[in-house]
């Protein structure tokens, strides 16, 4: 209803939570046609005049209208006591009143890397600046080829191990590719990619002007950015007209793809291309534009993919200690990256109250079981572990352990927990251990 009274040029005013007195429930909308979408202060005036509206408890105020404003209700009227800046617009209404759109992605495959290149400082004094490795390392796209990339972000599902075996990347180019290519849709491309890739289909162009667009990609569309640079050198497209055509293909507007057939075909024409070459090639577009991704984004998320490619072949204890740090309470996950390690010829040391951490750590080029990820004992509770080892020593036996660790933070069922895991064992055997809990916790 809002969104209807906003398009009708009223203004809308949206309440969460509701109105004096009421706890909980749907938020309500107040509007009135006698209110300018422009004019804030008869809005103000209209709520503080109703008796039903308290205007200290209003939570959230937004204007909806064709300004494309977002509010701060506080900062415009001292009489609303909310502070909280919204907009009333989702995506596709913000960018139509000429308002720029940004996504924020988080990936916790960053906090990875950093881990990675602090244990890296930490265990063997490098100081490590990703921002400043080849992006042509043998070592990492012999292990990217050879299909060895659990961990390795982006290629760590069993269909994106399998293409790079095929694909035999070995430019950043090939792994952009990748990343756009193994989706559905462009998947069926992936065989013409690898024959190609490797000579063993020849490269055929409609025009001899889409080569130098299309040979990063062996001849195939492949991006949004391939498509729109086609528009400007082939068709006579200005920036502005080469985005929109992304946009109408892309979203399949299929009331406009006709017009900018049109249009595309003249340019070309004018540009000396044959009337039907045009139209193939626009048809050739069309199809593509469909799934076509953008470059810049793979580009930038298949650099993310290289730097864990390149840490897991250059570091790979550092690196696998951080990753499985990320994931400490996932103990089905664990259990698989413990049998990468073995494979990758790391010795994981199992959980020592002597030794290990909270979290996973490196020592002497071993991979150290964090007390954390011991199922059932909880982080937070290790860290009191840690703490008392620090300040006191090492424990001499489990006696010693539960005098000098605060009480409050470990419970007999944790207790057991690290026994079970071996957490013990380089002090007291674990029957010997098992035997005498009952007593020692008296």
């Amino acid at each position: 209803h809002a969104q209807t009274l906003a398009e009708r040029g009223f203004l809308t005013i949206a309440f969460d939570p509701p109105y004096t007195g009421e706890r909980g429930g749907e938020p309500r909308y107040v509007a009135s046609p006698d209110i300018n979408t422009e004019d804030f202060s008869a809005a103000v005036d209209y709520l503080a005049n109703r008796d039903d509206v308290d205007t200290d408890r209003i939570g959230i105020l937004g204007i909806c209208g064709w300004g494309g404003m977002a509010l701060n209700a506080a900062a415009i009227d001292t009489r609303i006591k909310a502070t909280v800046t919204v907009t009333m617009y989702d995506m596709k209404y913000v960018e139509e009143t000429g308002l720029i759109k940004f996504d924020f992605l988080g990936l916790k495959t960053l906090t990875v890397i950093q881990r990675a290149v602090d244990w890296i400082k930490r265990a063997q004094g490098i100081d490590l600046d990703m921002e400043a490795v080849p992006l042509d390392d043998a070592e990492t796209y012999k292990m990217l080829q050879e299909g060895k990339t659990t961990a390795v972000f982006q290629f760590e599902s069993a269909g994106m191990k399998d293409v790079p075996k095929h694909i035999k990347p070995d430019r950043f180019e090939d792994l952009i590719a990748i990343v756009s290519l193994y989706r559905p849709g462009p998947m069926d491309n992936i065989p013409t990619f690898i024959k190609r890739k490797h000579g063993e289909e020849e490269i055929q162009y409609l025009h001899p002007k889409l080569e130098p667009i299309l040979k990063e990609t062996y001849g195939i569309m492949v991006y949004q950015e391939q498509v729109m640079m086609i528009a400007r050198e082939l068709g006579g497209y200005t920036m502005g007209g080469a985005d929109k055509l992304r946009k109408v293909m892309g979203k399949k507007m299929r009331d406009e793809i006709p017009k900018q057939r049109i249009m595309f075909t003249e340019g070309a024409i004018k540009n000396g291309i044959d009337e039907e070459v045009a139209k193939s090639i626009f048809d050739q577009m069309e199809k593509f534009a469909s799934y076509g991704f953008n470059k810049s984004h793979a580009a930038a998320y298949s650099l993310v993919s290289y730097h864990t490619a390149y840490l897991k072949a250059h570091f790979p204890v550092e690196f696998m200690c951080a990753v499985m740090d990320l994931d400490i309470t996932n103990t089905d996950k664990l259990a698989g990256f413990k049998a990468e390690c073995k494979a990758m010829g790391i010795e994981v040391l199992k959980p020592d109250v002597n030794e290990s951490l909270a979290k996973f750590s490196v020592q002497s080029g071993k991979l150290r079981y964090a007390l954390g990820a011991i199922k059932g004992v909880g982080e937070s509770n290790m860290n009191a572990i840690v703490e008392a080892r620090e300040k006191g020593g090492k424990f001499k036996d489990i006696s010693d352990f539960i005098n000098r660790v605060d009480a409050k933070q470990l419970n007999r069922k944790q207790l057991e927990q690290l026994i079970k895991a071996g957490a013990f064992d380089s002090i007291e055997t674990v029957s010997y251990t098992h035997l005498t809990l009952p007593t020692k916790l008296e």
